[in-house]
């Protein structure tokens, strides 16, 4: 499945909106409380990035279940999910460190119930999840067609505003909707002009509904990416880059390359600049008030662009270290499952009859 380039383009959005998510919440969560100016700015920018997953969960079943031959199993698990997981191991691990280091880090049981050792890879083991299931979802769609498969897709979406696992190994269940939904809507879904005129205008509304609800009950669940404000907002905005035809540049494809690496390391550049915001009064004085109108997008970027650099250097050490010290061992795992599930299978259809 080639790649376009709107959608390099809202890729990089999305890392941006994931760092913006993660810079303006530290400013929600007890630091200055509700109800003043510096919870309603924050709550602003929280609520304009709160797309940022779902709109990666959506670009990933764009490309991914849009590729018939990933259909394939063992190719698909060992060319996608092992480097996924060989990458969460090693960057879980390094998390696990950090924490000890700075004794921010999470407690044994929450590591191993949570499957992360820092807030923002909860992403990994969701997206393996997804990865799993996925040549099962390949097979569905071409016995039952697009537009069965579509509908499925839509039960789950519609299933997950009232049911999420609250369990990390199964969170993936709340998210194949949007998997599904990327698929229909980059190879199936074609919107008219003025469908293509009312999607941003619906993005618009859905922040301003999130932003409202917070802002007016103090309640953080309108963040939820499983939430109705959510999931109207991040279609909407994923539906009309798809319609766009944006020029390819040079820097734009850098950044793709490292996104998720800018993902990956973010968290790691925030907490240093968030300490210095805490401790250093010069600094601390701008992050209040109304100079939070200002401040918090130069956090955003400065994390942005720092991650960036860090993830320049880090990428191929990291993939290098993935890929001669883990993979082999996930790979050889994957191998031995399917032998065992095609094993099972045959047993069953032999003696189930």
């Amino acid at each position: 499945m080639l790649r376009q380039t709107n959608h390099d383009y809202l890729r990089i959005l999305a890392a941006l909106m994931v760092v913006g998510i993660h810079a303006s919440g530290s400013f929600l969560k007890g630091w200055h409380g509700f109800g003043n100016i510096d919870f309603t700015i924050a709550n602003l920018y929280d609520s304009l990035s709160r797309a940022a997953v779902p709109l990666f969960v959506l670009l990933s079943g764009a490309f991914v279940l849009g590729a018939d031959k990933n259909s394939e199993a063992k190719r698909f698990y060992n060319s996608r999910l092992a480097p996924l997981v060989a990458l969460a191991i090693l960057w879980n691990l390094f998390y696990f460190l950090f924490g000890v280091v700075t004794h921010s880090g999470m407690p044994l049981y929450s590591i191993l119930k949570e499957a992360k050792t820092i807030y923002h890879l909860w992403f990994l083991p969701m997206i393996a999840g997804l990865y799993i299931v996925t040549p099962l979802l390949i097979r569905l769609k071409r016995k039952v067609g697009p537009g069965r498969f579509f509908t499925f897709g839509l039960i789950m979406f519609l299933v997950s505003i009232i049911y999420t696992s609250n369990w990390a190994y199964l969170s993936f269940i709340g998210y194949l909707g949007y998997y599904i939904l990327g698929d229909f809507l980059k190879n199936y879904y074609t919107p008219s002009p003025r469908a293509r005129h009312c999607l941003p205008v619906l993005f618009a509304v859905s922040v301003a509904a999130i932003f409202f609800g917070v802002e007016l009950t103090g309640s953080l669940r309108f963040y939820n990416n499983n939430f109705i404000f959510v999931m109207a907002g991040a279609p909407a905005l994923f539906a009309f880059f798809g319609g766009l035809r944006l020029r390819p540049h040079k820097i734009v494809a850098n950044l793709v390359k490292y996104s998720f690496d800018i993902y990956l390391v973010h968290a790691f550049v925030l907490a240093w600049l968030m300490l210095a915001v805490k401790r250093v009064e010069c600094i601390a004085s701008v992050f209040r008030g109304y100079g939070l109108i200002w401040a918090i997008p130069a956090l955003i970027l400065t994390t942005f662009v720092l991650s960036w650099a860090l993830s320049a250097l880090l990428h191929a050490p990291t993939r290098w270290l993935a890929r001669t010290t883990l993979q082999p061992v996930i790979e050889w795992a994957v191998s031995l499952s399917l032998r065992m599930a095609g094993r099972a299978a045959t047993f069953f259809g032999r003696y189930g009859r």
